[in-house]
């Protein structure tokens, strides 16, 4: 019995020091910036910029202008990386005729910070929001937010503040808990993620269209997670089931998103 009661009480410290190493150090699970640098191709004629947010980090900015573009593309990234590995994504915009912004949140690439808190992140996209109208004088309903997995989560709160063209939701999860628990499904995990990242107790509050792009093959964020987010949506809303995994997937299904953006452009 006295082994037994060990075992029992060894456990139980196990656990607790497991959900307090997941409350204390969720950024690390959650976010993974990457500080390495991939330079551009010589035939990519971007503008590389930096733009302060209110509490003073420098967000690293790329700037991609079309001389006949409608439409400017606001997007949010991943979870992963930085913009400097977006070579495929710019032609992906440059296709569509847009002009785009791509912003690396703080902690990520050259940007300076880190993300400490949800709101951080949302402060970062605020930010590049209001370059585009407050700086490059872009009005509202000429700009497309477009967030590629966790960056959808970005993309529905700043959305949700404002009033943009449409907004892109692609491979993204209806909330972070949701995928926390795929992987912590032995912790209460709706009450210790400090970031909950809450998408689609959002997306009714968002007035413009919304597009929802996502495979069924995404190994990453499940392709139910887009259902349950499309279902939702009471307002003006779009479904493009694409082809392919997760990161490359929208490259892979071209073919089925750019004429869908055109016509909603058009």
């Amino acid at each position: 019995m006295k082994v037994l009661y060990i075992i029992i009480v060894l456990l139980i410290i196990i656990y607790l020091s497991g959900i307090i190493l997941i409350y204390f150090f969720q950024e690390k699970f959650i976010f993974y910036p990457s500080n390495q640098i991939k330079p551009f191709s010589e035939n990519f004629k971007v503008k590389e910029f930096f733009i302060v947010t209110p509490d003073g980090c420098k967000l690293n900015c790329i700037w991609d202008e079309c001389d006949t573009a409608k439409k400017t593309v606001l997007f949010f990234h991943g979870n992963a990386g930085n913009i400097t590995y977006s070579e495929e994504r710019i032609k992906l915009f440059e296709e569509l005729g847009v002009n785009a912004l791509l912003v690396d949140y703080r902690g990520y690439g050259k940007s300076s910070g880190k993300i400490k808190k949800e709101e951080d992140i949302y402060v970062d996209g605020m930010t590049a929001y209001k370059y585009l109208t407050d700086t490059l004088k872009i009005p509202e309903n000429k700009i497309i937010v477009w967030g590629w997995s966790l960056g959808g989560g970005v993309a529905v709160e700043i959305s949700k503040r404002n009033h943009p063209f449409l907004t892109i939701l692609e491979g993204t999860f209806y909330s972070l808990a949701d995928i926390a628990k795929k992987s912590f499904w032995m912790f209460p995990v709706n009450y210790i993620l400090r970031y909950k990242f809450n998408n689609g107790e959002k997306l009714n509050e968002i007035k413009n269209p919304i597009l929802i792009i996502h495979s069924p093959d995404d190994e990453t964020i499940p392709y139910d997670e887009s259902q349950k987010n499309i279902n939702i949506i009471k307002g003006r809303k779009y479904f493009v089931k694409s082809r392919g995994d997760h990161n490359n997937g929208i490259f892979e299904s071209k073919d089925l998103i750019i004429p869908i953006i055109n016509n909603i452009i058009k």
